[in-house]
């Protein structure tokens, strides 16, 4: 009988083994193995990383970029150096009030590039909201926040707010008032 085979070697055919494994080893439905006891340390690693998170500051989260405290100065005195110091960097006064000020400049050409205007006769512009608020005995806080404003003035006129990550030339800004508002002491008559 040609077809007959003799029973070893039909079972050793028909039944297939997995390979042998590590008693702690699993492995799943693709065949892939992890190791139950390797992988806890890696998994806590990472839950704890998410958990934690990155955290914000307070100011980050209301939104303000830069901030200062101004000791010995008027709220007059500040708002008048502050309106000095934006428009010496080409800023122009959109609205001054004593404790609420409003600045506007053209954006740069990476502004224009990246809020989407690349016509010269429609640039986006930066809009700076800067607010003094009392903190202490004549003490005061003054801090700004940004936007990038496309389509000004027009119907579709649209602030994009500036994240914290771009703080850097609004520090220098409030940086600029707060050094020439130091309250120089008095010298001998």
């Amino acid at each position: 009988m040609h077809g007959d085979r003799t029973g070893s070697e039909a079972r050793e055919k028909s039944v297939r083994l997995p390979p042998r494994t590590p008693s702690n080893a699993r492995v799943d439905g693709k065949g892939a193995r992890w190791q139950g006891g390797r992988l806890a340390p890696l998994a806590l690693l990472l839950c704890w990383v998410v958990g934690t998170g990155c955290h914000t500051t307070k100011e980050a989260e209301e939104g303000i970029l830069a901030s200062v405290m101004l000791h010995g100065n008027t709220p007059g005195q500040i708002s008048q150096v502050t309106r000095a110091v934006f428009q010496a960097h080409d800023y122009r006064v959109a609205e001054a009030g004593l404790t609420k000020l409003t600045f506007e400049k053209r954006g740069s050409g990476m502004n224009n590039f990246a809020y989407g205007s690349w016509m010269p006769d429609d640039p986006v512009w930066v809009r700076v909201r800067a607010f003094i608020e009392p903190a202490g005995e004549m003490t005061y806080r003054l801090y700004c926040r940004a936007w990038v404003v496309t389509d000004k003035g027009g119907p579709t006129e649209e602030e994009i707010k500036i994240r914290h990550a771009h703080h850097r030339p609004y520090d220098a800004l409030l940086n600029e008032v707060a050094d020439r508002l130091v309250v120089k002491p008095a010298g001998p008559p």
